[in-house]
Order: C-alpha cells, then sequence, then structure tokens
C-alpha cells in the first residue's frame, strides 16, 4: 500500500504541465545503504530515466557495502552502481532487469531563475511525496574550492533521504538534490548540464563496492 500526497502548489503544476510526463509512482526508488563507517543504514533516493537506467546524488554511494532499491509499493529491485562522479555529486545506477512503466525524462534546457519546481521523494513513513519548491537561482557550487559544479538553489522542504530526488519543473527533470541547508528549509541541487555529462561518460558495467582500508 502506498500513499501520495500533493501540496496546493504541486497540484495546480501537475494540472497544467504535460499531460504526458510520467507518473513518479512509476519512477522512484528508496536507496538503503550499508555505509563502511556509519552502522546505521543511509537513505537515498534515486529516479529511472528509461527501462534500466536511474539517477541520484553521489556522496551516498561513496565507500559503501552494499545497497537496496524499493519502488513505492515497497517492493526490492536489483540494481548495480555504473557511474560514480565525485566531484559533481551523481550516481547512475542500473537495474539488473529492466522493468515496464513510466520513465521520468530530463528537461530539454535549464530551469530558469525564479521558477516554481517540484520535487518528489519519500516521507518518514515512506510513503511517495511531491513537495512544492522554488528555483531560486542557478550557480556554480565548490567544496572546500574544489570540483564546481552547476547547481540550482532551492527554497523548499529537503529531509533526510532526499539526496538524489530528481527536481522537477513541467513534469520534466531539471535537477538532482544534493544537500540541505538553514534546517532543511533551502537546498542545492545538481543542474540538468551535469545530469547530461555524467549519463553520456556512464558504463554499463557495475563499479566494485569495496570499503577504503584504515590509515
Amino acid at each position: 500500500m502506498w500513499l501520495v500526497c500533493w501540496g496546493s502548489a504541486s497540484c495546480v503544476s501537475m494540472a497544467r504541465g504535460d499531460e504526458d510526463a510520467a507518473d513518479p509512482s512509476d519512477y522512484l526508488y528508496r536507496a538503503v545503504i550499508v555505509d563502511c563507517r556509519i552502522t546505521v543504514a543511509q537513505l537515498a533516493t534515486a529516479f529511472r530515466i528509461d527501462d534500466r537506467r536511474l539517477v541520484s546524488a553521489g556522496h551516498p554511494f561513496e565507500d559503501i557495502q552494499s545497497f537496496t532499491l524499493t519502488n513505492v509499493k515497497g517492493e526490492i529491485v536489483q540494481a548495480e552502481l555504473v557511474h560514480l562522479v565525485p566531484g559533481k555529486d551523481l550516481a547512475v545506477l542500473e537495474l539488473v532487469e529492466p522493468v515496464s512503466g513510466g520513465a521520468v525524462q530530463l528537461a530539454n534546457e535549464e530551469v530558469a531563475a525564479q521558477t516554481a519546481v517540484s520535487i518528489p521523494t519519500f516521507n518518514s513513513d515512506g510513503f511517495l511525496e511531491i513537495n512544492d519548491a522554488f528555483a531560486v537561482r542557478r550557480a556554480q557550487v565548490t567544496l572546500n574550492g574544489e570540483n564546481e559544479r552547476r547547481s540550482v538553489e532551492l527554497e523548499g522542504v529537503i529531509g533526510p533521504g532526499d539526496s538524489g530526488a530528481p527536481i522537477l519543473h513541467d513534469g520534466d527533470v531539471v535537477g538532482v538534490v544534493f544537500a540541505s541547508t538553514r534546517g532543511a528549509e533551502t537546498g542545492w541541487a545538481v543542474a540538468l548540464p551535469e545530469i547530461e555529462g555524467a549519463l553520456a561518460n556512464a558504463g554499463t558495467e557495475a563499479l566494485p563496492l569495496t570499503c577504503p582500508e584504515d590509515d
């Protein structure tokens, strides 16, 4: 059993958007990750862009022992990590077996500043929610002065496990959540050009999941 919760602005956005846009319940997945150093299972979100490939944030998949994916019905699906780009904070996954059902599409262009967007994700009870958000501006973001990535600043609630969730405009992906700030009232998403670059360079062979040796 699963539940979809809609915010008022999201309802309007979905009604006015592309009628052919895929339903998030078809393409959204929860990743449960066993980290090498953290004993409690970590959560992230991933979304499917065709019958096998998924996109997520990169940092949840760094230095891990294993991960599992579940769809909104709670069914486990088998997947492998095939590409990791730490500098851009993006990961590409691939399902072991292809699945039918609608996949979300990447947008044709970057989202404009001051634009209403939505974020499909899982709430604390594991149910799918569509949360309202706002793309404030586009910017270049760096971590410790390195690894510049094209990003979108967001206004909206971003909680634990939302890393990897898609940012949607008119039903298409314009970003991937990678961080929250100011008590989860604002955050950041990797922008569309970085997603396209990660997908263009992704292979199909599974990457080994190994823990780094202690110094």
